[in-house]
């Protein structure tokens, strides 16, 4: 299986096509360049379907379920972990709050060093008027639904039938997300003896292998006065085979360095 890369910074969309590049001189010389043939591969996005936005029109009645390009998972969506990138994106600048998806764009930053370098501080203050927050950018592979008869799910893994996908959680999503997967890699890493004093959280989560299990995600209901939306939460399911365990790490570029 050739290794199939998950990008964390590519935008967040539903498409599950392949890109197309026109082709260029270093492409048409073929015996001579070698280029990745998943570099162009366009990993769905596996996200949760709220009461607006634009999955809750594409999925009418279906809030609180999940959903991967054009197929409903239901209420809980059975994933692999295999990659987590953590970031800092700015959410405020000079004192104007952005929002996700609208211009402005939010800068991004690797690290939270480096954003304080650029004039930001993290958004607990809630007072400066240059923020950031931390968000993770996660990819997995995600189990298919009984009788599912889509033919999208083609990565077989042991008896798993499962396809790539990538999911960005911010705010809740990443406590109830992304911090429970990165507290379960930490305490492997623990567990295994490895020391994880000077390891960014990206190289915690390779050495802790969360992909040794299965996690299942749901819904959480959140409240404030009338209003009321839905946001993701992981819980760690049973453990995969080592065999399993091994052709994960074999054939997938596993991030985190």
């Amino acid at each position: 299986m050739a290794k199939t890369k998950i990008n964390p910074d590519a935008e967040d969309n539903v498409s599950t096509a392949l890109s197309i590049s026109t082709p260029t001189a270093l492409d048409v010389q073929g015996d001579q360049y070698h280029d990745d043939p998943n570099k162009d591969v366009i990993v769905p996005v596996l996200g949760l379907i709220n009461k607006v936005g634009g999955l809750s029109q594409k999925f009418e009645n279906k809030a609180g379920q999940f959903a991967i390009g054009d197929i409903c998972l239901g209420k809980e969506a059975l994933v692999i972990p295999i990659s987590a990138v953590k970031l800092w994106e700015e959410n405020c600048r000079d004192g104007v709050k952005l929002v996700y998806g609208k211009e402005p764009m939010p800068r991004l930053f690797t690290s939270e060093r480096q954003a304080k370098e650029a004039g930001y501080i993290d958004d607990f203050s809630h007072s400066a008027p240059n923020r950031i927050e931390p968000i993770a950018k996660i990819g997995f592979l995600v189990v298919a639904p009984k009788d599912d008869a889509s033919g999208d799910f083609v990565i077989k893994v042991g008896d798993l039938q499962t396809q790539t996908a990538r999911s960005t959680y911010r705010r809740k999503g990443f406590l109830y997300v992304y911090q429970q997967i990165y507290n379960h890699a930490n305490k492997q890493c623990l567990a295994r003896q490895i020391s994880t004093v000077g390891l960014s959280p990206n190289q915690v989560f390779t050495a802790g292998l969360p992909w040794s299990h299965v996690w299942t995600l749901t819904a959480v209901v959140m409240k404030k006065g009338q209003n009321s939306w839905y946001v993701p939460s992981i819980a760690k399911g049973p453990a995969l085979t080592p065999e399993q365990v091994n052709r994960i790490t074999e054939n997938f570029s596993i991030q985190g360095s």
